[in-house]
């Protein structure tokens, strides 16, 4: 791409407050885009449809995309075209622009990225190189040739400009809201009934100090730490919500940290209390999973499951282990949510549990060496 060739131009916008400032940092931040907004206005002719009255452009550099905003004085017409040519490129010693990518259209039939409604312009472009580019300045042109040669007298038109980073931040969003494992809500009047949340950052900065929050008619929410969401990660945290209202209700969860903030809403219906958890010795049908319940609390929880263990670029390992998990008490919603956390390990227990039957139940476990396991299960009482 050939310079900007007209010379009253170069010499005007290294005249402007382009200088490069003391103290810049000696690294660049992580960057999402950068943008400007083309002000400087060498002489030129132009009038009407054929005079800039203001633009804009922007870098989108995780998008690969460009795009910008141009408006002329008057709406162009078949008499009154010209062509609107937009470059991009970088700011050498003498603060001169240095055009790199140029993309142009004809104003009144506009292509090539570029739409038109009234007398406002817009482009959207979307290549990869767009994503890597490091400009730092561009400017915007109606001409009415297209041969480059600003010395030709065709220029009518330009807006000129200093484009600024847009440092990158976390996106955070709500994207998943789960009562074991079942999106519906239904929750028992009165019981405080733990659900799990899942937090996304889909930004490239990192999240900090994220917390999660609810709100709604006739539900309390427990305000949850989440702590840091990585870019391009999810975490899910256990969130301990109660419904206070005789009604269905709406509950809107919000989570909020590093500049960022995500909500969304779920439907909260009532459920009726099961039958009360009946003392005994439960099993599931294979024989892997056994436990006692007596006095209102799970014990002796033990569950025989296959364990694998490494990854790439090892060749994973499978074994057959037994575990265990704490005494734990069942809530009156018969819906069983616990976590036990020791120096190297991590075990969850999820169930659901009416009279003499659990329904619902899944046992995880994560430890040293890569290794997990995950066993889905049902149980009755056998006496």
């Amino acid at each position: 791409m050939k310079r900007f060739l007209v010379a009253p131009l170069v010499v005007a916008l290294a005249a402007v407050t382009l200088a490069v400032l003391p103290g810049s940092p000696a690294a660049a931040a992580l960057i999402d885009a950068r943008v400007g907004a083309l002000t400087f206005r060498p002489d030129a002719p132009g009038t009407g449809a054929r005079r800039l009255a203001s633009a804009s452009v922007r870098q989108d550099l995780y998008l690969d995309r460009v795009s910008g905003t141009f408006v002329l004085d008057a709406e162009p017409v078949a008499g009154t075209t010209s062509y609107l040519r937009v470059t991009f490129g970088h700011l050498d010693a003498g603060r001169s622009c240095q055009g790199d990518l140029e993309l142009r259209t004809d104003t009144t039939s506009p292509s090539n990225g570029f739409t038109r409604s009234g007398r406002t312009l817009r482009l959207v472009a979307t290549e990869r190189r767009f994503g890597y580019q490091d400009w730092d300045c561009a400017f915007a042109v109606l001409d009415l040739d297209t041969n480059g040669d600003a010395s030709d007298g065709s220029v009518r038109s330009v807006l000129i400009g200093e484009l600024t980073d847009v440092p990158a931040r976390p996106v955070l969003a709500v994207t998943g809201v789960q009562l074991l494992d079942a999106r519906a809500l239904r929750l028992v009047r009165g019981v405080w009934t733990t659900i799990e949340v899942t937090v996304a950052n889909r930004g490239r900065a990192d999240a900090a100090r994220v917390v999660l929050r609810g709100s709604g008619r006739g539900v309390q929410v427990r305000p949850t730490p989440v702590g840091v969401v990585r870019d391009d990660d999810d975490t899910t945290v256990q969130v301990r919500v109660r419904l206070t209202g005789k009604r269905a209700t709406t509950l809107r969860l919000t989570a909020s940290g590093g500049g960022a903030t995500a909500s969304r809403s779920v439907r909260v219906a009532r459920a009726k209390a099961p039958a009360r958890p009946r003392p005994g010795t439960y099993r599931s049908a294979d024989g892997d999973t056994t436990f006692s319940v007596s006095g209102g609390k799970i014990r002796g929880f033990r569950v025989r499951t296959t364990t694998r263990c490494g990854g790439y670029p090892d060749i994973p390992t499978t074994t057959y282990n037994t575990y265990s998990f704490r005494t734990v008490g069942v809530p009156r919603n018969g819906i069983v949510v616990a976590k036990e956390k020791g120096r190297l390990y991590t075990a969850r227990l999820q169930l659901r549990i009416a009279g003499g039957k659990v329904t619902q139940g899944r046992f995880s476990y994560a430890g040293p060496a890569a290794c997990f396991a995950v066993e889905r299960f049902t149980a009755s009482r056998r006496r």
